[in-house]
């Protein structure tokens, strides 16, 4: 039941992720701003995800100061969510994501954090484009290759930028800065 249940997520993962990137390849999202308290966004992220941290801690460390951002929740949600996805896939298990919000006088600032192997060498350039897998450590391909093309089309849509990079001491680290509003 477990197996049967995991892959019905799996599936539904796919599908809404192609249903998602046909939308956005033909211009039919649009966001609807709202203002919220980036925290409550953030840990309803977290919340969303519960049932796919098996065997991987989370940390998650709150702005300093509440922040209020006026985004599309919705979207995102969606950003968040997809990075945290791509932290669950390759981050290893057992492993650790940390997650951080923060603000300047521009932007808010998000990043994800795991523990995995890191961005192999060459890779950085293309884990955006569109059907870009990379093969996980057991050497299956994990992943339909859209997720971090759609945070990033829909980090735009928001005002901001989702890049990645690989840690000094061994990991990756995304992040997603959206401009204030």
């Amino acid at each position: 039941l477990h197996t049967a249940l995991q892959e019905a997520y799996r599936l539904d993962h796919f599908v809404t992720n192609i249903l998602d990137m046909a939308k956005l390849d033909n211009g039919m999202v649009k966001p609807r701003a709202e203002t919220g308290d980036l925290t409550l966004m953030l840990q309803d992220c977290l919340a969303r995800m519960q049932t796919q941290l098996h065997g991987i801690e989370v940390q998650f460390i709150p702005p300093a100061a509440p922040i209020t951002l006026t985004t599309d929740p919705m979207l995102f949600t969606r950003v968040i969510t997809l990075m945290l996805d791509n932290a669950i896939k390759h981050g290893g298990v057992p492993g650790r994501i940390t997650l951080t919000a923060e603000e300047d006088a521009e932007h808010v600032v998000i990043r994800l954090r795991d523990t995995g192997p890191g961005i192999p060498s060459g890779e950085i350039d293309t884990i955006f484009d569109k059907y870009t897998r990379l093969a996980r450590q057991d050497h299956q391909r994990a992943g339909t290759g859209l997720g971090l093309s759609i945070s990033r089309a829909i980090g735009a849509l928001l005002d901001g930028n989702v890049t990645g990079e690989n840690a000094p001491d061994g990991g990756a680290i995304f992040t997603f800065a959206i401009k204030r509003k």
